[in-house]
């Protein structure tokens, strides 16, 4: 065991003095360098160096080569902070990433740059563009945190917590914007109690309103739950969220949203019939008849005995009247088919007034 590992520690230092000579030798060799670094990287991961990555002892790993020992320090501090190949994060390496690695320019007689769709002459040489060079970072921004995006959608981890990313985490309000967040909870139980008091009300506009509000707060709830990672972040997110609640509620925005939205679906649906993209349903009014047909035979000749639907409904104003006119038994058949329809709205048409 002894030999073997004298062979070992003669092979390492043959290696690591051979590539240290080609790299003075060429001086800025990148593909010396990359091999060196390389190298080093290997002696810190494989075990060869004692203790973790942050004990490492560069000179005597390096044995006291300086070009070594500036690789190996480098190394140890691409290590910490960053999440690329350390070579590549310390610059003896190419930049590579998953299109592969980055083109390099030539310059090309009198003044023009090869490949030329990626490459600018800029004095004293040509370099990659400005924009080829962004489009490759975003790229490489893009692969690099999909991942950690993606995690964070289905977990979403507050920021702090074990496994948490430091960005794609949900970042819990503070100060004003926790006070507009219990504010807006106050106001969801406050939409309730309208709601309540809207239900118990005639007629159907202030059923809309808050039919409409509670549409709005849901779809608002559901993309929020989905992207609260990303809105959290949003300066004044919970501030401008409390603006909008209290303009759906106190200023009767949902009904006004609600107008705007179905105005806007029925221009498209016309517009989509002009097109003929769409068919419109025929709508066939019922008249008198139709209307009798619908009602039980004892109330239609009741009906037709009192004159017709004009004559035998004039006059009604309560289910006692109704009663009175068509009998116990066919009075409560009518009232049963008027409980059916429900009506909403009461069209009055004014005949006449004095005053």
């Amino acid at each position: 065991w002894a030999v073997m590992d004298g062979t070992k520690s003669v092979s390492t230092a043959k290696d690591f003095f051979g590539l240290i000579w080609a790299v003075l030798l060429k001086g800025k060799s990148e593909g010396a360098a990359c091999a060196l670094c390389d190298r080093v990287m290997n002696t810190i991961l494989s075990g060869e160096a004692d203790g973790g990555v942050e004990q490492v002892e560069c000179e005597s790993l390096c044995w006291g080569l300086r070009k070594c020992i500036t690789i190996c320090d480098k190394l140890r501090n691409a290590l910490a902070t960053s999440s690329k190949f350390p070579c590549v994060a310390a610059g003896y390496c190419p930049q590579v990433d998953e299109i592969g690695e980055l083109p390099r320019c030539r310059y090309r007689f009198p003044s023009s740059c090869e490949p030329a769709n990626m490459c600018a002459f800029k004095f004293p040489r040509c370099r990659l563009s400005a924009g080829y060079l962004k489009w490759r970072r975003f790229n490489a921004m893009m692969s690099d945190n999909v991942g950690a995006l993606a995690s964070a959608v289905s977990r979403m981890p507050k920021c702090g917590e074990p496994g948490a990313h430091r960005i794609f985490c949900i970042n819990e309000p503070s100060g004003v914007g926790l006070w507009c967040l219990r504010i807006s909870y106050l106001l969801a139980v406050w939409a309730c109690i309208q709601s309540v008091r809207a239900i118990e009300t005639p007629g159907g506009d202030d059923d809309r309103q808050w039919l409409s509000f509670w549409i709005i707060y849901l779809i608002m709830q559901g993309f929020e739950h989905v992207s609260d990672v990303l809105l959290s972040w949003m300066p004044h997110y919970f501030e401008a969220k409390l603006v909008v609640l209290v303009w759906l509620i106190f200023f009767n925005g949902a009904d006004s949203l609600y107008r705007t939205v179905h105005l806007a679906f029925e221009q498209g649906y016309k517009q989509l019939v002009q097109w003929k993209v769409l068919v419109a349903p025929v709508v066939v009014e019922w008249d008198e008849e139709d209307y009798l047909d619908s009602l039980p035979s004892r109330i239609v000749a009741s009906v037709k005995a009192l004159g017709g639907i004009k004559k035998a409904f004039q006059g009604l104003t309560s289910p006692i009247h109704v009663l009175d006119r068509f009998g116990e038994r066919g009075g409560r058949q009518l009232l049963k088919e008027f409980q059916k329809n429900a009506p909403r709205y009461l069209q009055v048409h004014l005949g006449g007034a004095q005053g």
